[in-house]
């Protein structure tokens, strides 16, 4: 499912919806919704590659995730605002990739641990999250030292 599904939230909603029996357009139409906000990182990458064919527009789309789109976002800020296909398209598969291995290997070994909340690995994608957002306002030229310090605290703030 991990190759098919490409996100956890959609993959937590269809086998949901699977499991209550719901209708196939219901699960299509949720799995949308859910993550609709592909679409508009997908506007705003397809800028960066008018000069790119149309095939590759699509799989660069179609490959986008939250923190292949943060990366690319964080790179304009040292490339001078270009991106080129090849780098874009090796960091989508890259995270493709990691994503289906790391299905197999949770698939795996995941019986083995009893308890995950004592590992504390439910903090693991908030901190990804403050980790690209880091790295995201650091990157801005725009931002003074003390603006992006300030931010930072916030964030951790409220997540801590």
């Amino acid at each position: 499912m991990s190759l098919i599904a490409y996100g956890g939230s959609v993959q937590f909603i269809i086998v949901s919806m699977l499991l209550t029996k719901s209708p196939i357009l219901s699960i299509i139409i949720a799995a949308f919704l859910v993550n609709s906000r592909m679409v508009l990182m997908s506007f705003v990458t397809v800028g960066y590659f008018k000069k790119d064919n149309l095939w590759h527009n699509i799989l660069i789309g179609t490959l986008l995730t939250d923190e292949s789109f943060a990366l690319a976002m964080n790179k304009l800020n040292y490339t001078d605002s270009k991106l080129t296909f090849a780098w874009f398209d090796t960091a989508n598969w890259f995270a493709y990739f990691t994503w289906f291995f790391a299905t197999i290997i949770g698939a795996s070994l995941g019986t083995f641990i009893k308890n995950p909340t004592n590992l504390g690995i439910d903090f693991a994608l908030v901190a990804m999250f403050i980790g690209l957002l880091y790295g995201q306002i650091t990157s801005d030229k725009g931002l003074n030292i003390i603006l992006q310090l300030i931010m930072v605290a916030v964030v951790l703030c409220w997540f801590i």
